[in-house]
């Protein structure tokens, strides 16, 4: 970067110039300003790449912690179906089991109405 410093022929004061240690002081602040000027810019591309490699670093565990929450959520929906499919293989057989007791209790009534028919024709 290229600065071009006009040097002035007067002072803040509205004096001219006159000695050659006045300029020389005068061109030694430019120089000092113009040092400074270049400090700064060098100051903020490094800022700039800093805050680049920031956000790249950012959004590297974004991606990385939506990977896992994604990872975790497949794996939960995987075990509410498999879960899901054994709440419906538990409720066939429960209907299954109802179903026999409903036949074991009709057993036992018409066990229990033999007996008792039994028991009344060995009486008479």
């Amino acid at each position: 970067m290229l600065y071009i410093v006009l040097l002035p022929r007067e002072r803040e004061d509205g004096q001219a110039l006159k000695t050659q240690e006045e300029l020389i002081r005068y061109r030694n602040d430019a120089n000092e300003a113009e040092n400074h000027v270049k400090d700064l810019t060098m100051m903020n591309e490094q800022l700039m790449t800093k805050i680049s490699r920031m956000s790249e670093q950012i959004a590297e565990q974004d991606e990385a912690e939506m990977n896992t929450l994604k990872s975790q959520l497949n794996d939960s929906l995987e075990k509410i179906n498999r879960l899901q499919k054994e709440n419906m293989e538990l409720i066939d057989k429960l209907d299954d089991l109802e179903d026999h007791n409903k036949a074991l209790q009709d057993n036992l009534s018409s066990l229990k109405a033999k007996t008792i028919i039994g028991l009344f024709k060995g009486t008479f």
